[in-house]
C-alpha cells in the first residue's frame, strides 16, 4: 500500500494545478511498482484538499478525531 504523507504547496503556488500533478505522480509511482491501494489523511476542514482528493477518485474510508493537550509550564 502506498501512503501519501503531507502534500502542501506554499500559497504563491496554490491554485495552479501543481497539487493535482504531485498527487497524480505519486499515484503513478505506486501503480508502477504494483501497489494495489493508496491511502492518505486530510484535515476534513480543508475543503480544497478534500475536493481535490475526491475528484481524483479517493473515497472517505474512516474518520478520526484528533486531540491535543498543551502542557502548562
Amino acid at each position: 500500500m502506498l501512503n501519501i504523507g503531507t502534500l502542501a504547496l506554499i500559497p504563491e503556488y496554490q491554485g495552479k494545478g501543481l497539487g493535482r500533478q504531485l498527487l497524480r505522480k505519486a499515484l503513478e509511482f505506486g501503480n508502477s511498482i504494483g501497489l494495489p491501494k493508496t491511502v492518505l489523511s486530510a484535515n476534513a476542514e480543508n475543503e480544497r484538499a478534500v475536493n481535490l482528493y475526491t475528484k481524483e477518485g479517493f473515497k472517505k474510508e474512516e474518520s478520526v478525531v484528533c486531540y491535543n493537550y498543551k502542557v502548562q509550564p
